[in-house]
C-alpha cells in the first residue's frame, strides 16, 4: 500500500475515532441531564404525594377528635362524672390543637381553607356549649332532654363538622387521585406477582 494511502486510510481513522468519542460524550451529556430532571420531577411528585398524605391524616385526627368530644360530652350529659369531663377537655385540647396544625397545611387550598373556616366557629359555638354544660349539668341535662339528644345544639354541631370534615377527606381524596396518577412514575421497574 502506498504512502499516501496509508496516511489518508490512518487520518480518516482517526477522525472517526474522535467523532465516536466526541459523540459518545455528547450522548453521555444528555443522559446525565436527563436523568437530573427525572429525579427532579420524582422528588416534585413525591413531595406532592406525601403533602397530600399529611392532609388527609390529619383531617381524620380532626374527626376523630370530634366524635371523642361528642361522646364525652353524651357521657357528661347522662351521668356528670369526673371521667367524662377529662374525656372532653382532652378531646377538645387535642382538637384545637389539631385545627391549629390543619390551617397550617391547607395553606393554597382555598376550598378547604373555607371548609376549615366553618368548622372553627361551628367549634367555638360548640366549646361555649360545653362550658355551659360544665358549669350548671342539670340544666344542661334537662335542656338535652327537652330537644331529644338528636335537636339538641351541641349534637347538632358535631353532626356540622363532620359532615364538613367528610367534604374535606372527599377532596383530599380526589387530591390523592390526582398525585396518585404520579405515582407510576416512582415504580418503574417494580413488577407485580399478585395481579394475575
Amino acid at each position: 500500500m502506498p504512502e499516501s494511502v496509508r496516511y489518508r486510510y490512518e487520518r480518516h481513522g482517526r477522525r472517526t475515532v474522535t467523532f465516536l468519542l466526541a459523540l459518545g460524550v455528547v450522548l453521555l451529556a444528555i443522559a446525565i441531564a436527563a436523568a437530573t430532571i427525572t429525579m427532579g420531577r420524582i422528588t416534585d411528585d413525591t413531595d406532592e404525594v406525601e403533602e397530600t398524605l399529611r392532609r388527609q391524616a390529619s383531617i381524620n385526627r380532626l374527626t376523630t377528635y370530634n366524635e371523642q368530644i361528642a361522646a364525652g360530652r353524651r357521657g357528661f350529659l347522662l351521668q356528670p362524672d369526673p371521667a367524662f369531663t377529662r374525656v372532653v377537655i382532652e378531646a377538645s385540647s387535642d382538637y384545637e390543637r389539631e385545627q391549629s396544625h390543619l390551617a397550617d397545611i391547607l395553606e393554597g387550598a382555598a376550598d378547604q381553607e373555607r371548609r376549615l373556616e366553618r368548622i372553627t366557629q361551628l367549634n367555638a359555638e360548640r366549646s361555649k356549649i360545653i362550658d355551659a354544660m360544665f358549669s350548671d349539668p342539670a340544666t344542661a341535662f334537662a335542656r338535652a332532654r327537652e330537644l331529644g339528644f338528636n335537636g339538641d345544639s351541641g349534637v347538632l354541631i358535631t353532626q356540622q363538622i363532620r359532615a364538613l370534615a367528610d367534604e374535606m377527606a372527599k377532596a383530599a381524596e380526589q387530591e390523592a387521585g390526582e398525585d396518585g396518577a404520579k405515582l407510576p412514575r416512582l415504580t418503574i421497574g417494580v413488577v407485580d406477582y399478585d395481579s394475575d
